[in-house]
């Protein structure tokens, strides 16, 4: 793997349980 796809799968690794988390609360928002 290159240094650009290692930062690459770093970012989405990082960034994926955020965007989740983000999304859980719009549906338990009323």
């Amino acid at each position: 793997m290159s240094e650009k796809q290692l930062r690459e799968q770093f970012e989405v690794n990082v960034f994926a349980p955020f965007l989740v988390a983000q999304n859980a609360l719009k549906i338990m928002r009323p």
